[in-house]
């Protein structure tokens, strides 16, 4: 029988999934899976004779049959976009690709531990919608994973970097990883760790930067021979150009020049390409992330020169424009206590901990219970949460859960409905800027409250109560004070209906 505390730490990435498991003592360390490999790729290939490959056996297969093969799915999380479409005509989206993931990370412990985890935490980017969330507990119960707690990437990097046992202080984690970037400003005091402020942009990773290098070798490869490779005929050329690409982006961490070589129909295409020409091709997109590091900061009011060390988070933190560019705004370098790659699945496991011993459940390896840690963390909300409300005859997002909210939080407020003597009411529940127009947020959930009495004036009657649980994920309901009729949110993402009620 296994002695060691049955706890993983997943740290779901669009390139790498990383596992952090307990050692006698209670602290994490890193699970390497069934091939041996300190992280698994995140690609999948669907076999013509059924069944998937998962990890660094699908990226081989890819070179054969590339067009059976899905990687990138992290930007698509929380949608309805099918990434695959199987000979069956089963259709795979994110949330699939993701369940079928994790499923091989509870087979790793299992083959390692000899049972199933009893507790797991995972993390995802801080700047993940509720959506995301939602579909990202759906993939790991399907997985048959028992989700302990959600945790933000930034926060999780934060404590694998022991960043709550350095004394009072003000950290800025820098989380560039394969498919986002976070930021997020945190706080340690006393026995806490604190999230203050959190931002990022969804759609910007190392990903993007392998695009830019796309982008020169494909204006290349047509000046030499005349034809650009076309994504829906040369599936195996892209395959390949996309695993040269990193392997040279890599290789320009550490030395000047690389090349990257790939073949189309047969012509050779060899591109010499250097660091410099590199990080002027990408140089907007860290100057980008620059500016959410500053927009981040201004939001709660803190300048750089208050911070105490910035972290580099994630495998394209590691490129050298990224360390170079950061020292200009803060005026001191950046730091990698933890190997940027795995500090978010060793926070996990610490997470993990944390939040069982909340619950009084304190770990126990060799029949002897682990001293408790004795300190706590806290994350906040990165995406105001309000209601559609009627005003001036625009439809605007009346915020009542604001970014930067801690959780769990609640908030309750009373509506009226948009006009006199009306029976039905629809709330609808939207994610976007304070007051911004409804067409530009997106659409979280509705309620519908039918039949109410009639009433000739328009006070306010309509209470909305929202909550945001420990996982950073939604939930509400909305009552009639007149009739207490209530109903509870209904989930309704891809619903942009218009809404009648008014504030």
């Amino acid at each position: 029988m296994n002695n060691t505390p049955l706890l993983l730490g997943i740290d779901a990435g669009n390139s790498r999934m990383k596992m952090a498991v307990c050692d006698p003592q209670g602290n994490p360390t890193l699970l390497h899976n069934d091939c041996g490999e300190p992280y698994t790729p995140s690609v999948i290939y669907f076999a013509p004779e059924g069944g998937v490959l998962v990890g660094t056996q699908a990226l081989n297969a890819s070179f054969t049959d590339p067009g059976r093969v899905v990687t990138n799915w992290k930007r698509h999380m929380g949608t309805d976009n099918v990434l695959y479409t199987a000979d069956d005509g089963k259709e795979y989206r994110a949330e699939d690709i993701l369940q079928i993931l994790l499923e091989r990370c509870r087979n790793d412990f299992v083959n390692k531990m000899g049972q199933d985890p009893e507790d797991v935490v995972i993390s995802v980017p801080a700047n993940y919608t509720d959506p995301q969330k939602e579909a990202t507990q759906t993939a790991a119960r399907n997985a048959g994973l028992n989700v302990l707690r959600l945790i933000h990437e930034p926060t999780a990097a934060a404590l694998g970097n022991s960043v709550h046992r350095r004394g009072a202080n003000l950290s800025v984690i820098y989380d560039l990883g394969g498919g986002t970037f976070d930021i997020s400003v945190v706080q340690a005091q006393g026995d806490g760790l604190n999230v203050i402020a959190t931002g990022g942009e969804a759609r910007l990773g190392g990903e993007s930067f392998n695009s830019r290098m796309e982008a020169m070798l494909l204006e290349k490869f047509e000046g030499e021979h005349g034809y650009c490779p076309d994504r829906d005929k040369h599936l195996l050329f892209f395959q390949e150009a996309t695993c040269r690409i990193e392997q040279a982006k890599v290789v320009l961490s550490s030395r000047p020049e690389a090349t990257v070589a790939v073949t189309c129909e047969g012509k050779l295409c060899s591109m010499p390409v250097t660091r410099q020409q590199f990080e002027e091709a990408c140089g907007d997109l860290v100057a980008k992330t620059v500016e959410r590091v500053k927009q981040t900061l201004a939001e709660v009011g803190l300048q750089a020169g208050q911070i105490d060390e910035i972290l580099l988070v994630g495998g394209a933190s590691r490129m050298p424009m990224v360390a170079a560019a950061l020292p200009k705004l803060f005026g001191k370098p950046p730091q990698s206590d933890v190997e940027p790659d795995y500090a978010a699945a060793y926070g996990n496991l610490i997470a993990c901990r944390i939040d069982r011993e909340r619950q009084g459940r304190p770990l126990v390896t060799n029949n002897v219970a682990l001293p408790p840690l004795r300190f706590r963390y806290g994350d906040v909300t990165a995406h105001p949460i309000g209601v559609c409300v009627l005003d001036d005859e625009k439809m605007l997002n009346h915020v009542l859960l604001d970014k930067g909210k801690p959780f769990p939080s609640e908030h309750t407020e009373h509506f009226r409905l948009a006009e006199a003597n009306q029976t039905d009411a629809l709330v609808e529940i939207l994610q976007g800027p304070k007051s911004g127009l409804k067409d530009k947020c997106a659409m979280l959930g509705h309620f519908e409250l039918t039949s109410l009495p009639p009433q000739s004036d328009t006070q306010p009657r309509i209470e909305v109560l929202m909550r945001i649980d420990i996982n950073g994920i939604l939930s509400a309901r909305a009552r009639d004070t007149i009739s207490g009729k209530s109903a509870e949110l209904e989930i309704d993402y891809k619903n942009h209906t218009v809404s009648p009620t008014s504030a």
